[in-house]
């Protein structure tokens, strides 16, 4: 079977044939890690287990009668911790962060068996999100509980940078091209105990901090850890949306051309549907939908941006799983992919992943594999070319 498996691979890679074969048209990789001893409990999984964690390659096209199954496992140390995979901008090469080690797993897509590389990152505990130039010559890292950004090469991933944020825990980072400046949003330590309140401008150039802001208003207000960041695209000023954990609110930053400061507005307050901890947010592919994921009860949320960016207007929600945190999306936007999983926190690990149909709007297909067998799914990438209009 495993003969079977590398020469399936081994031919798909080599003729480019991921869109046109009929066994697979979307393959994944999704990587996992053990669920918590007090969550395999509420699941009735019982008996001592090693931890583990790893990369599962999947078939997960909806409508295909290998729908979740396993091709292939890339077992990754017990003890790495696992936080995401990002691909760089031309979509050659994966990096999958740690949360347990001051290092990165990198591998080619293009080359099989995949030969992962540790790449070495200066103190950069619990590497949280990583972007990439717009011309894949540099890579810009958070590192949640260092205190810092660090940058890189793409050719070679070695570390060219290291920018020292005092006081904060570094979660998201967004690239502001035309002023070579970074906006980084500090959230909250790892056990959620420590929240922060604001975001930060980071000179590329200079390689230091400029100045930071407060996003909560008033000098009483609670902190609301501002963490996921997205860029809104065509504005003369630039504007980004922030999620707040803490605050359970859509904010949006629009930055003064004269003060140099932010003007931050609330646009849609979670609360007001029940709902609370934003995790991400993700554009389709016209940038007409901004989607949300809520942790707390595990749901979607769909936005309408097509007349006015800064006022997004709710349309939508759908109930996925507890813990939805990062939501994928199809190249042809016809599908949706969430993992239920916000780590092993009590409460916000379900353990699936739900397949949301966009034109609908609903749940298709929910793959059930990671829970039945103890483990979380922490986020799923699409091989590119793997996914074909119907």
């Amino acid at each position: 079977m495993c003969k079977l498996i590398v020469t399936f691979f081994l031919s798909i890679f080599s003729s480019g044939l991921f869109v046109e074969s009929g066994y697979a048209e979307i393959l994944a990789m999704v990587n996992y890690h053990s669920r918590a001893p007090e969550t395999l409990k509420t699941f009735k999984l019982t008996g001592s287990r090693e931890p583990k964690e790893g990369i599962f390659i999947l078939d997960v096209d909806p409508n295909s009668p290998q729908f979740a199954k396993t091709l292939m496992e890339i077992p990754l140390p017990s003890d790495f911790l696992s936080g995401k995979i990002f691909y760089d901008k031309i979509k050659t090469k994966a990096y999958v962060t740690s949360r347990g080690k001051s290092e990165m797993l990198v591998f080619k897509l293009d080359e099989f068996p995949f030969r992962l590389r540790k790449v070495s990152l200066p103190n950069c505990k619990v590497g949280q999100n990583l972007v990439f130039s717009e011309d894949n010559l540099k890579w810009f890292l958070t590192c949640r509980m260092s205190e810092r950004v660090l940058i890189g090469r793409v050719d070679n991933d070695e570390v060219e940078k290291i920018i020292e944020i005092k006081d904060s825990y570094p979660h998201d980072v967004v690239i502001l091209d035309k002023t070579s400046q970074l906006v980084v949003s500090s959230s909250l330590s790892t056990d959620y105990s420590n929240p922060h309140d604001f975001i930060c401008i980071i000179d590329i150039n200079l390689g230091r901090e400029i100045f930071r802001q407060k996003v909560s208003k008033g000098g009483g207000g609670k902190p609301l850890a501002p963490a996921d960041l997205l860029l809104i695209p065509k504005t003369l000023i630039p504007t980004i949306y922030i999620a707040t954990i803490k605050g359970d609110s859509l904010l949006v930053a629009t930055l003064g051309q004269q003060s140099k400061k932010f003007k931050i507005e609330q646009v849609f307050d979670f609360r007001s549907v029940n709902a609370g901890m934003p995790q991400e947010l993700s554009y389709d592919a016209l940038r007409k939908r901004l989607y949300v994921t809520t942790a707390s009860k595990g749901e979607v949320y769909f936005f309408d941006v097509s007349m006015n960016a800064l006022r997004p207007k709710y349309k939508k929600i759908i109930k996925t799983g507890s813990g939805a945190n990062q939501i994928a999306l199809t190249s042809d936007g016809r599908y949706g992919y969430i993992p239920n999983a916000l780590f092993n926190f009590p409460g916000l690990a379900d353990g699936s992943i739900s397949v949301i149909d966009l034109n609908s709007f609903k749940v298709i297909r929910t793959m059930e594999n990671f829970k039945v067998s103890g483990f979380n799914p922490n986020s799923i990438a699409f091989f590119p070319r793997t996914q074909s209009k119907r």
